[in-house]
């Protein structure tokens, strides 16, 4: 596993292969997610005429 001080943080990756190097050394280092989180929002509208 990698920690934060042995990742470069300078690094430009130009290619495919270099990213998915990249990730798979700092994503998912205890496994894949097993639920995906949801967010919802909610506009409320007036629909009574506006009075002055």
């Amino acid at each position: 596993m990698a920690t934060s001080s042995d990742l470069d943080r300078s690094a430009i990756l130009r290619e495919s292969a270099a990213a998915v190097r990249h990730l798979a050394r700092i994503c998912f280092k205890t496994g894949p997610p097993t639920h995906t989180g949801v967010e919802l929002e909610w506009t409320v509208h007036d629909l009574s005429p506006i009075q002055i």
